[in-house]
Formats: C-alpha cells, structure tokens, sequence
C-alpha cells in the first residue's frame, strides 16, 4: 500500500497604516491573496503469494504474489482567496471595519465555484466620552454591531461529477461474461457555496476597576443553500446526491461575565460566569 498526500500554503498580505500626519484620524488597510491546495495519491496491490513467501523473500517483493489485484486513487482540491479590508478609528472613541473577501474553490461545480463574502462593524468606546471622566466605577462601556456574510464549501472532491463505483458486476451477453460498473455518484452542475448572513450587537463592560467586566452578545443568523446529501428516489440508479437544499434561522445570546473576588500578592480568587442560549430552526 502506497499513500502520499501534499499539501500547501501561500499567502501574501499588503498593509497600510496612517494617521494622516499626527491627527485624531487613524486608517489601518490590508490586502490579501492566498492559495491552498492538497493532492492526495493512493496506490495498493493484494493477493496470496503462498505460506512460504514472508521467510523465504521479502514481504516487499510484489513478483511473488500472483495473482495481483491493484487499485490507485488521485483527488485534487484548491481554494484560492482575495481579501481585503479597513480598519477606521477617530479619537479612539468610534470604530469602523469593513471588509470583503471572495474564495474560490475547485470542489463547486463549473460557473458556481465563486463566493463573495462582505462584512461591516461598528463599535463606540463610551467611556472615553467626556461626560463619563467623572464616572470612576465606570472603566470601560463600548457598543459593538457587526453585520457579516460566511461561506461554506466542505464538500468532497469531485461530487460535482457523475462517477462510477469501483464494485465489478458482470452480466451475461453473448455467449460471454461482460464485466460492468455500478453508478455510485450523481453530478450536480448546479453545486454552489452555502451561505451564513449574520448579524450582532454587543456591550461590553468593566465596572470598580475592572473587578467586574464582561460582554453581552445577541445574534440573528441565517444560513441558505445548505449543503446536504439528499436521497434519490427509489427509481434512480443512484443511491443520493449532493446539493443546495434548504435554509435555517437561528438566535442566540451569550452572557460573560468576570469577576475578581479578592486579590492580593499571596492570593487571589477569579470567578468566570457564562450564559449562552441558541435556538434554531429550519425554514424551508
């Protein structure tokens, strides 16, 4: 048996920092290109190559096992990335990210293998507003939002692609035994990315010198063009398919929260408190 896999990385990223000459501006922007890739090869031959083969040649000599029978695999996939994004902040008070991304990947069907995938943030640092300089148990109140969309396109290599199984069937045809193929695959030239549209709003807090602090979270998601392995129907030579079926809504909160119940040089005594709940649903 014969196994060897290859995979491999590159990645480039440009950035650019200023703040436009010593202002309260600051601008933070990177670009992005990345390739990854993994080939996969397999190669194995069996057979009976007698009682006396182990000790009277080496395990390794193939000459000795007749006869043979040898199967060989070979999957490629690639995902080729460009992204980009920007970070603004003024004053050190309000925050704004934007960015975008778009992925390709050779395991979508032809036309399809494209996603582009957009996201904005937002966040606005309270206590650094001068009505709150005199608030001192008060060290740190920000709002956050965040609105983004995600990708998803785990699928095995080549499921875009009617294939044959490896599993002989023979049938009698003129007078002769003729060897054939079971389906084992059906193609779907329709493959796409699933998609995850998120969107959440956040607080995040620090009270009596930061011996209290923690975050809240509330989320909304929704996922379309779930990817799913459907059964065909009893008719179909082939057993099920894979394709964009579906779609799901889902809510959550997450509740964290630290505190720091005594502290001193021999001691101290941290308790973390986690909340979160989730709902989900299927829409269609």
């Amino acid at each position: 048996t014969y196994n060897y896999e290859t995979r491999y990385t590159w990645d480039n990223t440009l950035n650019y920092t200023t703040d436009f000459g010593g202002t309260k501006h600051n601008l933070t922007a990177l670009l992005g290109h990345s390739v990854r890739q993994n080939v996969y090869e397999m190669s194995n031959t069996e057979g009976d190559a007698g009682r006396e083969h182990y000790y009277k040649s080496s395990f390794y000599d193939l000459t000795k096992i007749s006869p043979s029978t040898t199967t060989s695999g070979y999957s490629k996939t690639a995902l080729i990335s460009y992204f980009s994004r920007l970070n603004y902040k003024f004053d050190e008070k309000y925050l704004l990210t934007a960015s975008l991304r778009t992925d390709g990947s050779s395991t979508l069907a032809d036309g399809h293998k494209w996603g582009y995938f957009p996201s904005l943030a937002a966040a606005w640092r309270i206590t650094e507003e001068q009505f709150l300089n005199n608030v001192s148990w008060l060290n740190n109140l920000k709002l956050r939002a965040s609105w983004g969309i995600t990708g998803n396109a785990a699928v095995a290599a080549y499921s875009t692609l009617t294939a044959l199984s490896d599993y002989k069937v023979y049938y009698y045809l003129g007078g002769a035994d003729i060897a054939g193929y079971i389906p084992s695959t059906m193609g779907n030239t329709n493959l796409t990315w699933e998609t995850t549209a998120a969107l959440d709003f956040g607080i995040d807090f620090g009270l009596l010198n930061n011996r209290v602090s923690g975050s809240i979270d509330y989320y909304l998601s929704k996922t379309s063009d779930l990817l799913y392995r459907k059964s065909a129907p009893p008719s179909s030579v082939y057993p099920s398919v894979i394709a964009n079926i579906g779609k799901t809504e889902g809510n959550g909160l997450e509740v964290a929260l630290n505190t720091l119940i005594a502290n001193s040089k021999p001691f101290s005594w941290n308790v973390n408190w986690t909340y979160t709940t989730f709902r989900d649903k299927i829409t269609y």
